[in-house]
């Protein structure tokens, strides 16, 4: 009886593990490197390790800790560091380690949140629910190791916090808020902003009107944080302005950054002056005994210390990710579809089932007249909906990610007031039970696919059913075995020994299918040797003039000479189709497409060159031969094009 009792009461804990094993059932079964923004990510983590693994080097490594960022100069790599030390440089063992240290900070602060009004069963039971998603298992995009991953707890840990600190009479939960608070802005800065804001408002609001906290300590604690900002800015123009700033679109980058650092001077200045008059007429008696503006002064420090160097860095990444030259490839998002595919990124079938419970328990409530009472708690988690929807709505970043953790604090609310409510609780306790099984039952249909699968995204895989309850999002591992990236780098590992320099230039469309350029390039560089993209002469390539250019022009074919003369060797992955058995006609066609195409990259656009050039028999008009070739799978293959000398 003892041994039941003992089992009854921690129940709770299988439900808190849950996502916890599933995640690392997933990464254990995934073969392939992460892609996109996670290359960054990893990239960033081998140059600050490079000192110590090639040299023992531990002062280098801490050097190269603080001053290596990725293009994203985000704190986002410091969490990926120890776990490749600890790996000894294994990126998928690595990917394991960070996702499930993020699921499991996650669940913790998700349960602690449900913790603040629910039992231990009715709090564990919803926090599986919230965290069985591709919301918490990837940070709402359907692609491993991405920023969000972490941006989520940190932002929840930072409401908890604020929370737990009682308006700021305790101290401990203080220094916890602060160090969340400055994690948060130093992962995703603008999104900080954005979700932090009508929450901060609401508790600066709530804490002065109750008289919680004064005014003037608010006011402090606000002109600090401006006057940090401004202190950043104004350092990019001491003692001249900043070469990155100015190179990133001239004139117009630096002519931005200067309105935007006198506008926040003299909103700064505006601040100071109110705290000025505050000061004045501040009553000596009032007792107000909290660590709001100390637990400021700590965040603003992390601040100015993680921002100083690479400030100007910072305003690069989100002006080329906001109006640069980023945003040339995306497009104002469609509003409906948005709104659609973030539901679906959920689960389909998630938000009706929880709303149509949350409208019953509502409405049960009115007719029993209980007293409906809303708990600070709801307030912040309901206030981080309207920012990011009418921001992300109408912008080029529209993307379900950048809404993703509105969606889960929605959730959260839902479920907070549904198991908070006393009557029927036995029955919303077995029917949210069901509703973790389905999930379960859906992540293994995922995790644990029939058959051989080489995308995270593969719609021949996919079960609409069970995408319903974890999310369209969710990625299938994938269990090629070996991996085509590997294929590739112990090809060119024992077969490119004619290069005396080690280097080879990758050419590849811009699909990613087999094979992504920047994955294979990371992979050489594990390796010792460089496997680059061919991106030199990117201006040349990509200006209007040598777009509109006829490739057989003389002076294209200096160009194009010129660009080829650059690489000792280059390894070109294509289709067999389009690549071994194409038509000179074909080959010509996809070449005009790709000269008269603006959005394309320099990589992409050289690719097709060089398949004209095999078609046509015209690689010996640029010294070039065909070597060696590598069987990738069924439908591509892999080939060296190397100048004559080398053969």
């Amino acid at each position: 009886m003892l041994y039941h009792d003992k089992f009854k009461n921690n129940i709770y804990l299988i439900f808190l593990a849950l996502p916890i094993i599933f995640s690392f059932l997933w990464h254990n079964n995934n073969t392939q490197i992460p892609v996109s923004d996670a290359i960054g990510w990893l990239e960033a983590s081998v140059y600050i390790l490079e000192p110590y693994w090639n040299s023992n080097s531990i002062t280098g490594t801490l050097y190269e800790l603080f001053s290596e960022r990725s293009w994203r100069p985000v704190i986002f790599h410091i969490f990926v560091v120890p776990f490749l030390w600890l790996t000894d440089g294994d990126f998928l063992l690595t990917t394991l380690f960070v996702h499930v240290l993020f699921v499991s900070l996650s669940t913790f602060i998700i349960y602690k949140i449900f913790k603040l009004r629910l039992d231990n069963l009715s709090a564990a039971i919803s926090t599986s629910i919230v965290c069985l998603s591709t919301n918490i298992m990837f940070g709402g995009i359907g692609l491993p190791l991405f920023s969000e991953l972490s941006f989520t707890p940190f932002f929840l840990c930072t409401i908890y916090f604020l929370i737990k600190s009682d308006y700021f009479k305790d101290k401990k939960y203080s220094i916890f808020f602060s160090i969340f608070f400055f994690l948060l802005f130093a992962t995703r800065p603008v999104e900080a902003i954005i979700y932090i804001s009508l929450p901060l408002l609401f508790f600066f609001y709530k804490s002065i009107s109750e008289k919680r906290i004064s005014l003037i300590s608010v006011v402090k604690s606000v002109l600090l944080s401006f006057s940090v900002v401004s202190i950043l800015c104004i350092s990019r123009f001491i003692p001249n302005p900043s070469n990155t700033i100015k190179s990133i679109d001239p004139p117009h980058s630096l002519e931005i950054f200067t309105i935007f650092s006198l506008v926040l001077i003299f909103l700064t200045l505006l601040i100071l002056l109110y705290y000025l008059y505050l000061r004045n007429k501040e009553n000596k008696n009032s007792n107000y005994n909290d660590y709001l503006f100390f637990s400021f002064k700590v965040h603003t420090s992390l601040i100015f210390i993680w921002w100083y160097s690479h400030f100007s860095n910072l305003y690069e990444w989100v002006y080329q990710t906001s109006i640069g030259s980023v945003v040339s490839y995306y497009a104002v998002s469609d509003i409906s579809w948005l709104i659609v595919w973030a539901f679906k990124s959920f689960g389909i079938f998630i938000f009706p089932i929880i709303l149509i419970i949350f409208i019953i328990v509502k409405f049960s409530n009115y007719l029993k007249k209980i007293n409906d009472k809303f708990y600070e708690e709801y307030y912040y988690l309901l206030l981080t909906i309207p920012f990011p929807w009418i921001l992300y709505l109408f912008s080029v970043q529209g993307f379900y990610r950048k809404v993703s953790l509105s969606l889960v604090c929605l959730l959260i609310f839902f479920l907070l007031y549904i198991m908070n409510k006393k009557p029927f609780l036995k029955t919303k306790k077995i029917i949210l039970s069901l509703l973790v099984s389905f999930q379960l039952a859906s992540l293994f249909s995922h995790t644990f696919i029939q058959g051989p699968n080489d995308q995270f995204w593969a719609k021949h895989h996919r079960n609409n059913i069970a995408s319903g309850f974890i999310g369209i999002e969710y990625p299938i591992p994938i269990n090629i075995h070996p991996n085509y990236h590997n294929i590739v780098v112990n090809f060119i590992k024992n077969h490119g020994k004619n290069n005396s320099k080690n280097e080879y230039a990758i050419v590849v469309e811009e699909s990613g299918e087999p094979i992504d350029a920047f994955v294979l390039s990371l992979l050489c560089r594990k390796n010792n040797f460089s496997c680059r993209l061919p991106y030199k002469a990117r201006s040349k390539l990509l200006s209007k003039k040598y777009v509109d250019k006829n490739i057989l022009s003389k002076d294209f074919k200096l160009l194009l000479n010129d660009f080829i003369g650059t690489y000792d060797s280059f390894f070109l992955i294509n289709p067999k189709t389009t690549f071994m058995r194409v038509t000179e006609e074909e080959a010509k066609k996809a070449l005009d497409f790709s000269m008269h195409s603006q959005n394309i990259s320099p990589s992409a656009r050289f690719a097709y060159y060089l398949k004209y050039l095999y078609s046509s028999n015209k690689l010996t008009e640029y010294n070039l031969i065909l070597g060696k070739c590598v069987n990738i799978n069924k439908k591509y293959d892999g080939c060296f094009i190397n100048h004559k000398a080398q053969d």
